[in-house]
């Protein structure tokens, strides 16, 4: 009977541990993520209302999306800094225009 309780609780254990150690792996990963430059000539944006989001459209780099809103010009070049949110949208630092 005591095997059981002491296998029952060593198995307690090693759940939380893995639980934690889980958590801990995503809560890493999230934070120290390095910033991404997009480099892109924009063909098309679309703002999205609730939750404020901005789809960027461009020529040959596909689309992404980005947390907040943005007023970005069809046809000019912008340089992107983003970091890259486990959701898939990414959260802008800052816009350049290169133009």
């Amino acid at each position: 009977m005591s095997f059981h309780k002491n296998l029952e609780s060593i198995l307690h254990l090693v759940s939380v541990i893995f639980i934690v150690a889980v958590f801990s792996l995503s809560f890493y990963v999230e934070v120290t993520q390095k910033p991404q430059v997009w480099e892109v000539k924009v063909f098309e944006t679309q703002k999205m209302e609730s939750p404020a989001r901005t789809l960027v459209f461009t020529y040959g780099k596909g689309y992404r999306v980005f947390d907040g809103s943005y007023n970005l010009t069809s046809g000019k070049t912008y340089k992107i800094t983003f970091i890259d949110q486990s959701s898939g949208r990414g959260k802008i630092i800052s816009i350049e225009n290169t133009q």
